[in-house]
């Protein structure tokens, strides 16, 4: 981080799929530094649940995948200004309630994102750094 140079009105960096293989106490640690290094900077990424983490291994252990299992879920991801005073959230959202024609991918698809945002099971996040 500190051979990025010149930086003068913030930075954003984007997370997305990445996080969720870190223990939170790594993720803690990356959150503190990106506001050590990039005061006025801003991250986003999603989250995932307990829930959907425990869902999520099980696919991946029955898939046979070996050394790729989610590590972190936050079932509330509001509790992530709470870790270092510099981090205010900007957004928190559900994953999908952003998408307009969510009926292009078919009934079955689209209940499943629907049951994935009412419980919110994933999250798009955004935090920025003071």
């Amino acid at each position: 981080m500190k051979d990025i140079k010149g930086i003068k009105d913030g930075i954003l960096f984007f997370s997305g799929g990445v996080l969720v293989y870190f223990e939170e106490t790594e993720i803690k640690k990356l959150l503190s530094k990106l506001a050590d290094g990039f005061h006025g900077g801003e991250i986003v990424f999603d989250t995932m649940s307990s829930f959907m983490v425990s869902q999520g291994n099980k696919l991946i252990k029955d898939s046979g995948i070996e050394n790729a299992f989610i590590k972190w879920g936050i079932d509330d991801p509001k509790a992530i200004s709470k870790w270092d005073p510099r981090i205010t959230i900007l957004e928190n959202y559900p994953l999908f309630s952003r998408i307009e024609n969510k009926n292009y991918w078919g009934q079955d698809v689209v209940m499943t994102m629907d049951i994935i945002d009412r419980t919110n099971g994933s999250c798009i996040v955004q935090l920025k750094f003071r």
